[in-house]
């Protein structure tokens, strides 16, 4: 689900598209390009598909966690506390976006992150970021992934060898900040 950010606060991420279209290249998909990646579109497509890409901005709000949000075209924003309340029975969900599984520590219930609104609505694993994702790099590391996937790996040794090929194809982009901040839960 990539999208355009023209006339937005957020800048524009030139990669999602290539993205999403080397993934659909190695498996079958549902895209939401652009104007179509609404946040109604994407909550009428929940229960239709085993695992959803989601290659689009995250706000992270540190101050209160209920404001993170997914940001969708026309800077549409779900936020924290309607995907807590959302049914969404999927096997996978990969969040391309920004301090996916960041978030404010809870006493008593731990990290309160977009990636875990995602589990407690029911979806099976999440692959999230840790940090603020470089675009260029994360659409190859998320091309190696569905691949690896696509040849029979279990999810976390595809995203595992999907760091290795990243930096045996990268021998200059082998510090950890471009390959390292996505990790999988679930």
């Amino acid at each position: 689900m990539p999208l355009n950010y023209q006339n937005s606060k957020y800048l524009n991420i030139p990669e999602n598209v290539a993205e999403t279209e080397n993934i659909a290249q190695i498996t079958p998909t549902y895209e939401l390009l652009n104007n179509a990646a609404t946040k109604a579109n994407f909550l009428a497509s929940l229960g239709k598909y085993n695992a959803y890409h989601l290659a689009m901005h995250a706000h992270m709000d540190t101050t209160n966690y209920e404001s993170s949000s997914l940001v969708f075209s026309n800077d549409e924003e779900l936020k924290f506390k309607e995907l807590y309340n959302l049914n969404f029975p999927a096997s996978m969900v990969t969040l391309s976006a920004c301090n996916t599984g960041v978030g404010q520590e809870l006493v008593g219930e731990g990290l309160m992150s977009l990636s875990r609104a995602l589990t407690y609505a029911g979806v099976a694993s999440v692959v999230h970021s840790l940090w603020r994702i470089p675009d260029t790099e994360t659409a190859e590391l998320m091309k190696h992934f569905y691949q690896n996937m696509k040849n029979g790996e279990a999810r976390n040794i595809a995203l595992s060898n999907a760091k290795r090929q990243f930096i045996m194809r990268n021998p200059l982009k082998q510090h950890p900040f471009y390959w390292a901040g996505f990790v999988i839960c679930g």
